[in-house]
């Protein structure tokens, strides 16, 4: 069974009064752990509070090349620290954000470091992202020769 990282962000409320995340973060961990499980994927939800604590998660699974599923809150991209402990991630990392991104910022998109951004559907932009995981683990071929171009899914490699 396949391991994947889920760092999602520690609310700020949680944050603030330290207790733990409230029942949104129950459901996001339920869903994640269900479609893992659908998947044949070992789901670990862990919580960052902060770029440090993100870099450190993800030097981790760089260190065990599991895939990642990062919250674009959690991903802290302006950080230095984060970005280098991307670039470092031999598995795929997928950003995950429930608002669609596209209507955020230039500077506010996606790292040119990840794998790729699923996002606009609520907590359902987890499960895709997992499904996106699930598939790259059970695709033998992607797996020998990973291509991440943004060509159209089904059509063949511009390289």
């Amino acid at each position: 069974m396949t391991r994947v990282r889920v760092l999602v962000p520690l609310s700020a409320a949680a944050a603030k009064s330290g207790e733990h995340p409230g029942a949104g973060h129950r459901e996001l961990v339920a869903l994640c752990l269900a479609t893992g499980r659908s998947r044949g994927l070992a789901v670990e939800v862990l919580t960052c509070a902060g770029a440090a604590e993100t870099a450190r998660r993800l030097h981790e699974a760089a260190a065990l090349a599991l895939p990642v599923v990062i919250d674009r809150e959690a991903c802290a991209l302006g950080s230095p620290s984060v970005r280098d402990a991307l670039a470092q991630c031999q598995a795929p990392v997928i950003e995950v954000s429930p608002a669609d991104a596209y209507l955020r910022a230039e500077h506010r998109r996606a790292a040119p470091c990840l794998t790729g951004t699923i996002g606009g559907f609520g907590l359902d932009s987890y499960r895709l992202a997992l499904h996106a995981v699930a598939d790259w683990v059970t695709d033998t071929a992607r797996a020998d020769a990973p291509c991440f171009c943004s060509a159209s899914v089904g059509a063949p490699c511009p390289r």
